[in-house]
């Protein structure tokens, strides 16, 4: 629900998500986003989508990496995030193209053109509601995105990060899908 002390709530929500994240095992975390990509790719094999916006995975997140190499494998053509001062722009991925970290240390091509406009956005989240809202990092990077852009929005949930609520602004997009580890949500707009 959008309050006057969203945003603070949101500042909060975060650090707290930051520092459950920090603690959960390399391990479990390895386990869950095996666990949560093979969900995934399972739902692609019965979708016909062929442009794929996707996060690359850094830090703790949710691991993308081989569900890159795996749908461009599949003749998906795969595109990144690009970050240019406070726009982000979805630039063409391949196995083994040039990659440097940006100012926050992500991984981002280099020298790569922007894509075709995309059919499917897997995001990241630093938490996920069981209504399909999404806490992100804080930067807006991928709500500003979401709005010039009309394809569906998926978000990657290891089970702690579910939560029944979270705190919402009128700026915030709600997923159309979020794949954990354990269940799946679909939701309907």
């Amino acid at each position: 629900m959008c309050t006057p002390d969203a945003a603070a709530e949101k500042a909060r929500l975060r650090r707290e998500m930051l520092c459950i994240r920090r603690e959960i095992p390399w391990e479990a975390r390895e386990e869950a986003s095996r666990c949560i990509e093979a969900g995934l790719r399972e739902w692609l094999l019965q979708q016909p989508v062929r442009r794929v916006f996707c996060y690359v995975s850094y830090a703790e997140e949710v691991e993308t990496h081989c569900l890159l190499a795996w749908m461009a494998a599949r003749g998906i053509a795969v595109s990144v995030p690009r970050v240019q001062g406070t726009a982000m722009q979805a630039v063409r991925w391949f196995p083994g193209c040039p990659m440097r970290p940006n100012q926050r240390g992500i991984p981002e091509p280099v020298g790569t053109p922007v894509a075709e406009e995309a059919e499917l956005a897997i995001l990241p989240g630093l938490a996920f509601s069981t209504q399909g809202d999404r806490l992100g990092y804080g930067g807006g990077y991928y709500d500003r995105w979401l709005v010039g852009h009309a394809c569906r929005a998926v978000g990657l949930c290891a089970d702690w990060q579910w939560r029944d609520s979270l705190p919402i602004e009128p700026h915030d997009r709600r997923m159309d899908a979020i794949f954990g580890e354990t269940r799946r949500l679909f939701f309907t707009r």
